[in-house]
């Protein structure tokens, strides 16, 4: 026994010579064994927090693991790329074809080469309407600025060849590079690798002429670097390619080397290879129809006249761009604009001859009928000029007019190239196990028989060709190949985390969640153990995650059982706050913020008696509605239009529910929170970024007049926001008493500083794109530098500081007195209003990140997100799915607000920029995640406050977290349902038309977001977990 707890017979006397009072000494001794058991207390219930804490983020992450692995391995199954062979063409051996057209020439590899040198010049998005006249009465700024190719090309039919050049999608400059150096087609799943360009290892023109001892120079965009970086001597001058907002570099540094390389300064050269990126930037940053435009094009038109007086007669020039672009600058996906590139070829001595036709040159209609060749056709009419042997993955076919002569009559010439491109086509289509599949074997063999057995040029030409056609029509229209098994089984994960899911938000209460994680755990590694050893598939690694999903569920299985067991054996806790029951105290909150009198509960029962099963049940329909959109091309086209349709639905159903609650100011307010909440949905809905899809009933309003550049109005309305949205969060506080400790700080300086910063800079950077006065009298250089430093200061202080700053924060609660007595104002939202500062934090990075009307579309997010977590405060429905579900919503429906839609073409790749001048990780990246998945992270971040929201402290600190991971795992369950329904339908749609271009980019959306909010979930979860400790710590 300690010696506070025994009382000794006698005390010493005091200073002034009194005897202490045995009955003080007790009391004293109590006192302080009341405190040591309160110590102890508190230290158990912050030990229970503790494990609720961190038994909730395990659960989470198992989840995102075996989602991810479903994606993974559905993606591995859906989206294999086509086959690729390293073999390599050889000089020496032909392909075999017709004896009498073809034989081993005495001079080159397969042919004779027509030029001793050639000059490549790549032209950025050098779309096919920029070369041709207009005779528009009012011309477009990209209009007539180009005139020397189509000039060269009337003028000198037989010097110049212009031709429309028609890319393969995905139209990333990366592809497309591959594309013209390999002559093969690319997949779909090709596009993701855009910025990560790797050495080529299958046969390329460029590794023949290396091969053939020719020496290659070049200068300009720095991925032909990384995708060959062998093929390159000391004549090499690479420049940054991906800053999209700079227009002059990469073509200054071209135009000051290209022409001391054709000179021979910096050494001899056989093929000078420059790629200009000025007029691709140009777009991206302005669109076509812009100033920035017409000075590119007009300095391109000047730098190709140059360069055409500079090189000798046996030189031939090929100027083309790799691509086009949309009418608002950008590329990526296959609408024609995009697919539309030009290709102009020049020789000082007579060469090119022309196809016979009616009228196939011909410019009427911006050009819509003029002749067009393949990209891929390139790679096969250039080797054969150049006398290299055609690479060996080559699927292009000879482009006539380079052949036939300038008499138009060399049929010889021509069959010779014909002839020699179908003999390696049939090589490749002989290796290519896809071919051998996909063909019958009469088909195939009659087609290449009468390759072989013609016997005249002109039956050689014909069959040729025919084959030709044969083999490219079948791999553009059955390149991929499906893995069934890795689809299914990719799917049958997704439906396991699925399950995983709900039997967790079924069973978890705040008790059991560490046990839950450690039993997941066990489990999880249990079953992967024997999924490794015992091989249930021959595939390992479906093995391993097959058993390990199922480790999971049943690990999960386990604790709902164990659950259950107790339950049945003695009543469970109910988690209650301080006040006598949960209700009780949210009733005792609504009267701290609204000063009415107290609701009576046995009313308010009777009257919502039948609340919960009526939100359960809408739910769900607002769910599988969304699930369902993806069983239609058309209806995924109008996603964005659905979700606010289905978004107002809840706003009515709200509305309904709000005017029959019995208090009147309740009611009131409640009926002003629904019709805010309809009104915001439509005024969302008023941004729009429209794809090609929409057709020419949609007008885009994200941007200026369907340009890339943001109209001088959306930075007026970035200024009101800026200023209206933290007084709006102020007010809502206001109604908790919340406004105090940190929250001042947060919202009246911190959101207004960064939401400043974000106003200044856009109004810097529109001054320097509508050439404001202001703009003028500062230095480009200064200015640019002015405003990455100002998106570094809001990306740091939003980020870095903000969040430390929380952590170290204090809670938004004030000790006040009326009288005597200490009331303590912001105690009935004190969750909430400390937790909601850290969702404001990535908020107000996200800002940064966004463009004009995307840094307003994202502010109303912020207002359309408080004001439904006050519906579901006053309809007393936070417990509920439906917020969460209604959450999911508002995330996808702002993703399309935001200036985006499930097309590559609509990633807003210029963002990376913002913060840095060129490629920089982790600035770059960030920018571009924050801004394409923006909303999908601040509804996520916000889900697990909601059930905490204008809720008091709990007794008990596991109680707020069991609400909070309910909550999380049901958001979680509205993505992966979403998430699962684009993948089944995807696969359902495999073969349809629209496959590439509808159904698989949502599906890749749905992946990307997945995880992304897997993750962010986590992220909230652990920042509820940190509110719950700071608040049990003190109560």
């Amino acid at each position: 026994m300690s010696s506070e707890s025994v009382l000794p017979n006698s005390v010493p006397p005091t200073s002034n010579g009194n005897n202490i009072s045995p009955n003080v000494l007790a009391r004293e001794a109590k006192r302080k064994q009341q405190a040591a058991d309160r110590r102890v207390q508190k230290a158990e219930a912050l030990r229970k927090v503790n494990g609720a804490w961190i038994g909730a983020f395990g659960i989470t992450i198992w989840v995102i693991v075996l989602q991810v692995a479903g994606l993974l391995l559905f993606k591995n199954g859906f989206l294999l790329s086509r086959p690729v062979f390293e073999d390599h063409s050889e000089c020496s051996v032909l392909p075999e074809t017709q004896d009498n057209i073809v034989s081993q020439p005495s001079k080159g590899c397969w042919t004779e080469p027509s030029f001793d040198k050639a000059i490549l010049i790549v032209i950025d998005a050098l779309r096919f309407d920029f070369t041709i006249p207009s005779d528009k009465a009012s011309p477009s700024h990209f209009e007539n600025k180009l005139p020397f190719l189509y000039n060269e090309f009337i003028n000198n039919p037989q010097n110049s060849l212009l031709l429309k050049f028609m890319a393969d999608p995905p139209t990333t400059t990366l592809q497309r590079l591959k594309g013209l150096t390999t002559g093969s087609l690319p997949t779909f799943i090709d596009a993701g690798s855009n910025f990560a360009g790797t050495d080529i290892a299958e046969d390329n023109w460029l590794a023949q002429a290396t091969n053939d001892n020719k020496t290659i120079a070049f200068v300009g965009d720095d991925t032909w670097t990384a995708l060959f970086p062998n093929q390159f001597g000391n004549i090499s001058f690479p420049y940054d390619s991906l800053n999209v907002w700079d227009l002059d570099s990469v073509d200054n540094g071209v135009i000051e080397h290209i022409f001391p390389i054709i000179n021979g300064n910096y050494g001899h050269w056989d093929i000078a290879v420059g790629h200009l990126l000025g007029v691709d930037h140009a777009g991206h940053k302005y669109g076509p129809n812009h100033n920035g435009m017409k000075d590119k094009l007009e300095q391109m038109n000047q730098f190709l006249e140059n360069l055409v007086a500079s090189i000798s007669d046996d030189t031939l020039l090929v100027v083309m761009g790799d691509h086009g672009m949309d009418l608002k600058g950008d590329h990526g996906g296959e609408s024609l604009l995009e697919l539309e590139a030009a290709l102009w070829m020049y020789s000082k001595k007579p060469f090119f001859g022309r196809k016979y036709g009616s009228d196939i040159y011909n410019t009427s209609d911006s050009g819509k009928n003029f002749r067009s060749v393949a990209q891929i056709d390139f790679v096969p009419t250039f080797s054969l000029l150049m006398g290299l042997p055609i690479p060996f993955n080559n699927l292009g076919a000879p482009i006539v007019e380079a052949f036939i002569g300038p008499d138009s009559k060399n049929y010889q010439a021509l069959a010779r190239a014909e002839a020699l491109t179908a003999g390696q086509i049939h090589r490749y289509t002989e290796k290519s196990t896809s071919a051998s599949s996909a063909f019958s074997e009469s088909t195939i063999q009659e087609l290449w028989h009468n390759v072989l057995s013609a016997d005249s040029i002109g039956a050689g030409l014909s069959a040729a060709v025919a084959y030709q056609t044969a083999v490219i029509d079948h791999y553009r229209e059955k390149w991929i190949k499906f893995h069934l098994p890795d689809i299914i089984r990719g799917v049958l994960i997704i439906t396991a985390s699925l399950l995983s899911v709900v039997i967790a938000a079924s069973n978890i209460n705040g008790s059991n969640m560490l046990q839950t994680a450690k039993r997941v755990t066990i489990s999880a590694l249990s079953f992967s153990a024997v999924g490794f050893v015992y091989r249930i598939s021959q595939d390992l690694v479906y093995s391993v995650l097959a058993t390990t999903s199922l480790g999971i569920v049943l690990g999960l299985v386990w604790t709902s059982r164990a659950s259950h067991a107790v339950s049945s054996s003695s009543p469970a806790p109910t988690p209650t706050p301080r006040s006598n029951t949960q209700e009780g105290q949210d009733e005792q909150g609504e009267e701290a913020d609204l000063g009415t009198k107290k609701v009576k509960e046995t009313k308010e029962n009777s009257k919502l008696s039948a609340v919960p099963s009526v939100w359960t049940i809408l739910a769900i329909f607002l769910s599988l509605v969304h699930a369902v959109v993806f069983t239609s091309n058309s209806f995924t086209v109008w996603e964005s239009s659905i979700l606010n349709y289905l978004l107002a639905t809840f706003g009515f159903v709200a509305f309904v529910y709000a005017r029959r609650l019995d208090d009147v100011i309740r009611r009131t307010i409640a009926t002003w929170h629904c019709v805010a909440f309809i009104v915001l949905t439509k005024i969302s809905s008023f941004s729009v970024l429209c794809r090609e899809e929409h057709g020419i009933g949609c007008k885009s309003t994200f941007y200026q007049d369907g340009s890339s550049i943001s109209s001088p109005y959306a930075l007026v309305g970035l200024v009101i926001v800026s200023l209206a949205l933290p007084r709006i969060i102020v007010s809502f506080y206001k109604t908790s008493e919340s406004y105090h400790g940190a929250a001042p700080i947060w919202l009246s300086i911190g959101l207004q500083t960064i939401m400043t910063l974000s106003g200044l800079f856009w109004f810097l950077d529109g001054a320097e794109t509508f050439n404001w006065k202001v703009a003028a009298a500062i230095d480009h250089e200064l200015l640019h530098t002015v405003k990455i430093l100002i998106a570094r200061i809001g990306l740091g202080a939003s980020l870095v500081a903000g969040n430390y700053g929380w952590l170290k924060g204090t809670l938004c609660c004030q000790l006040d007195f009326e009288g005597k007595r200490p009331i303590l104002k912001g105690y009935y939202n004190i969750y909430g209003s400390f937790a909601f500062l850290f969702v404001l934090n990535f908020f107000a990075a996200t800002l940064i990140v966004n463009k004009p009307m995307g840094g307003i579309i994202l502010s109303v997010l912020i207002y359309h997100s408080m004001t439904l977590m006050e519906i579901l405060h006053l309809l007393q429905i936070k417990e509920s799915i439906i917020g969460p579900v209604v959450f999911g919503l508002l995330g996808s429906a702002y993703f399309f607000s935001t200036g985006h839609q499930a097309t590559i073409p609509s990633v807003q790749w210029d963002v990376g920029f913002i913060a840095s001048k060129t490629i920089s990780f982790p600035l770059t990246h960030i920018a571009i995640f924050l801004n394409s998945l923006g909303p999908f992270i601040i509804t996520a971040l916000i889900v697990p406050i909601v059930p905490l929201w204008k809720v008091g402290p709990f007794k008990s600190g596991e109680a707020a977290f069991t609400r909070a991971l309910k909550s999380a795992l049901a958001f979680i369950a509205y993505h992966t349902v979403v998430a699962l329904s684009s993948m089944i339908w995807a696969t359902y749609f495999r073969r349809h038309l629209m496959v590439w271009k509808i159904f698989a980019p949502r599906f890749m959306l749905a992946a990307v977001t997945l995880p992304a909010v897997g993750v962010s979930i986590a992220l909230a979860l652990l920042a509820v977990g940190y509110t719950v400790r700071q608040v049990s710590n003190i109560f």
